[in-house]
Order: structure tokens, then sequence, then C-alpha cells
């Protein structure tokens, strides 16, 4: 899509190779938090050590997203892998439904569940090493852009400052290249 022009823009999160003549603009930092239901017993922890996490359940994703890989990288050294529930799921509604009534935990994007830490139908747990993700931002041409294009990037970068988040509007990169 992106090299035959058939899009004006692109919000994804940052790509690993960007493509040329094309830009990254990011609007919001992203990062996996260990997430669970408000009653949970490891919520009320000042905080939670590797071993609680091991014996823990866990709700996971599918393999072949983002926050599976991150699961699999956060016990591959584990003597014993941590229990995981039988349903595996990467639909927001069953991730909450699972969380709130089975006492599992599990790792996904802030981005993807902020609005239930907010809501406070989901609790994040005090671990101690959040894992980066890539950012979330747009994918533009450098060149030949519309106005309507322009505009939507001027409102979709101040819509995600006034989110909460801090405007990253000049955290651009150009072809791989930090402007």
């Amino acid at each position: 899509l992106i090299e035959n022009g058939d899009v004006d823009c692109l919000i994804c999160r940052a790509p690993e190779v960007l493509a040329q003549e094309w830009e990254f603009i990011a609007l919001q930092h992203d990062r996996f938090a260990v997430v669970a239901a408000p009653d949970h017993p490891l919520v009320g922890k000042r905080s939670v050590s590797l071993a609680d996490l091991e014996a823990a359940t866990w709700l996971v994703t599918p393999s072949s997203v983002a926050a599976r890989v991150a699961f699999d990288e956060l016990f591959e050294s584990s003597p014993q892998p941590p229990s995981t529930f039988s349903v595996v799921t990467a639909s927001p509604t069953m991730v909450w439904a699972l969380l709130a009534n089975k006492g599992l935990l599990a790792l996904l994007p802030t981005s993807v569940v902020q609005h239930l830490l907010d809501g406070e139908h989901l609790s994040e747990l005090h671990w101690h090493t959040p894992r980066a993700f890539a950012d979330i931002g747009v994918l533009l041409p450098l060149h030949e852009r519309s106005e309507a294009l322009e505009c939507f990037v001027r409102f979709i970068r101040s819509y995600a400052a006034a989110d909460g988040g801090e405007d990253l509007g000049n955290v651009v990169e150009s072809n791989g290249i930090a402007d």
C-alpha cells in the first residue's frame, strides 16, 4: 500500500524499516504492563517478584501477537514456565472478562488497556521492569502531502498531546535517520 501510494498515511507502530520517501512521527509512547483484576492478590503488593509472576496463572495472547513474544521473553530463563489459562485470545472484551473473573494475569500494551486501568476495571501490578514497546504514530510521505493530510496530522498531534501524552511530534524519523 505504501510503495504503490495507495494510502495517504498509516496510523501504526514505529516500523523497523522505513520505506524510502516516508517518515514516521511518534504520537504516543507505549510499554507492556502486567495487569489483573483489582481484587487479584498481587495487586496490593508493593513489589511483585519474578517468583510471584512465575507462580501465577496467565492469560496469553496468540503467538503471532507482540504481547506473546514479550511474555515468552519474560519467562525464557525460568526453570518452570508459568501456568497459562486454556483460552488464548487477543479480543479486548474477552481479555477483560477473563481477567475480571478468573484471577489471571496478562502482559499487555498499556495503549490497549489504559482505559480499563483509568476506569479501575483492571490494575497494573508493581513489577519493576516494564518492557518498552514501539511508539504509536503516523507514517506519511515526505513530499506531496495534501492540505487535508497536513490538517489531519496537525489534529492528531494536538489530540495526542492533549490526551495526557507529551507532544512527540518532534521525534521524527525520515528513512531511519533522526531529524
